[in-house]
């Protein structure tokens, strides 16, 4: 009988680190965009001015906002020439805090739609990734 109850108590462990990785990988459909040092763009007119504002995901967890283009250095979500953030993800989304701004990203393949609140207002700006070799 302990031989019984000692096998059915690793039984979860041989089912679970059974699977490979690549196994693994299609189960997570997550894991089939890895964004980390991926760069993506927003070409926008704000406060009547063209503005370009880029987003490079340098680790799992930090990203750089840059502005690129734009009126006094204003672009995407207010932010003014540079900005550090940490981000959060799982699956498709994207959680982070810009410019004191509570911000969500929803990726779609090569969109990233970042929706937030400001005076009351549900605002979204989407983004682009840049495929390698274009500017």
């Amino acid at each position: 009988m302990k031989k019984i109850i000692f096998a059915l108590a690793f039984l979860p462990l041989v089912l679970f680190t059974a699977c490979s990785s690549e196994e693994s990988h299609q189960d997570n459909p997550e894991m089939e965009q890895v964004i980390v040092i991926t760069r993506w763009v927003n070409n926008d007119i704000i406060n009547g001015f063209p503005s370009k504002t880029r987003i490079v995901f340098t680790s799992f967890v930090d990203m750089l906002i840059a502005v690129d283009d734009g009126k006094d250095g204003l672009g995407a979500f207010g932010v003014k020439n540079l900005e550090f953030c940490k981000y959060t993800r799982r699956g498709n989304k994207i959680s982070t805090k810009i410019n004191g701004k509570d911000v969500v990203g929803d990726i779609r393949g090569d969109i990233i739609t970042f929706t937030y609140h400001e005076n009351g207002l549900s605002k979204k700006i989407i983004f682009s990734q840049i495929k390698e070799g274009s500017r």
